[in-house]
């Protein structure tokens, strides 16, 4: 079924109105024009009518004091940036902008720059080598060495570091201390001290020597007829091979028999 045209044929789009386009945008750019010179004015007379303040210095002080500080200047602190720093403690202050008495508007930000606090270092392994290698590698790695102590250790040669605090590979701050353990050596050796007295001076002397003894003091008389009339420590008690072993000798008139025993005598 066919439809019915209208009587007075299709409907024709109606022509726009150039002039009209026209005044629409001039009036949008007037719009726009008057805003932006309202704001200039704005800014302009907000320049000349009120006053600057001048930027207190927040350099070296904690952070929440110059937060405080600034706004009391009627200025907005903004933190921009942290770093480490050598040389501030983590939440100091390191930078600012605009810079310290600086005159600028009241509500501009003041922007900070915050201390992380020294770098962080790894400790480096001292363990098995010398005391002045441990200094130097501390040192180098900008650290210090706090204290060192001897102990007795069977399996690390004298003078080389047993353990450390910290712990190599600990993250420690710049200039942190060390504390070292440095061996003494294998533990002295202890022994029951024998009866020595009427045994030959020197002899005496050699034997405590070889057996590892090594601060034995001989005092009196030298010579062949030399023998041992006291002794400290006494015989029987325990003494390690780093104690002093004190011998006294004198001369005796000494039978064979006396001398196959290993005491007895008289003195001269």
């Amino acid at each position: 079924m066919e439809q019915a045209t209208p009587p007075n044929g299709p409907p024709r789009r109606t022509a726009r109105n150039p002039w009209k386009r026209a005044g629409a945008a001039v009036l949008l750019v007037a719009s726009l024009g008057g805003t932006y010179a309202a704001a200039t004015w704005l800014a302009l007379w907000f320049s000349v009518r009120v006053p600057d303040v001048a930027v207190p210095e927040v350099v070296d002080l904690p952070l929440e004091e110059a937060r405080s500080r600034l706004a009391q200047a009627g200025l907005r602190p903004k933190v921009v940036a942290r770093r480490h720093d050598r040389s501030e403690p983590e939440g100091k202050v390191v930078e600012q902008s605009p810079p310290p008495h600086a005159r600028t508007k009241p509500g501009r930000a003041v922007r900070l720059v915050v201390s992380l606090g020294p770098p962080l270092v790894v400790m480096p392994d001292l363990t098995g080598g010398s005391l002045g290698r441990a200094r130097i590698a501390l040192e180098s790695a900008g650290l210090r060495l706090a204290q060192s102590a001897s102990v007795p250790h069977p399996g690390v040669a004298v003078g080389r570091v047993v353990a450390q605090y910290p712990e190599p590979g600990a993250e420690v701050d710049t200039g942190s201390a060390a504390s070292l353990l440095v061996s003494a050596g294998p533990p002295p050796r202890a022994y029951v001290m024998p009866d020595l007295r009427g045994v030959p001076a020197e002899r005496a002397r050699r034997a405590l020597e070889r057996a590892g003894f090594r601060r034995v003091r001989l005092r009196g008389p030298a010579g062949p007829g030399a023998r041992i009339v006291s002794q400290r420590p006494p015989p029987g008690t325990r003494a390690a091979t780093d104690d002093v072993v004190v011998l006294q000798a004198g001369t005796f008139e000494w039978p064979p028999e006396a001398e196959e025993r290993g005491g007895g005598g008289r003195t001269r």
